[in-house]
């Protein structure tokens, strides 16, 4: 495995989206593992399929940087995850 330079640092964008991702994830274990709260069961089982579909914009977006593509494959990440979230969402309410 490569050595970091002693100065490599972690860009803050990075930080910042590693850190929510992890309030995001734990969130929705919470919600997950049977604690709908005010939206109830199938609120709470759409909003987890679309925080997930959001998850995933989040990460090949930065992680794997699809935000500096070209313009045509950064609007297909965003309407996959858009369209399937919506779709999904739509399905599970149902």
């Amino acid at each position: 495995m490569p050595e970091l330079a002693a100065d490599a640092r972690v860009p803050r964008s990075v930080r910042v989206l590693c850190a929510a991702l992890i309030v995001v994830t734990a969130t929705t274990v919470w919600v997950g593992s049977g604690h709908p709260g005010a939206f109830g069961a199938a609120g709470a089982s759409a909003t987890l399929v679309v925080v997930g579909f959001a998850k995933a914009w989040a990460i090949g977006w930065w992680f794997m940087e699809v935000g500096s593509a070209p313009r045509v494959l950064r609007g297909l990440l965003a309407v996959w995850a858009g369209g399937f979230a919506t779709a999904c969402a739509v399905l599970v309410l149902r």
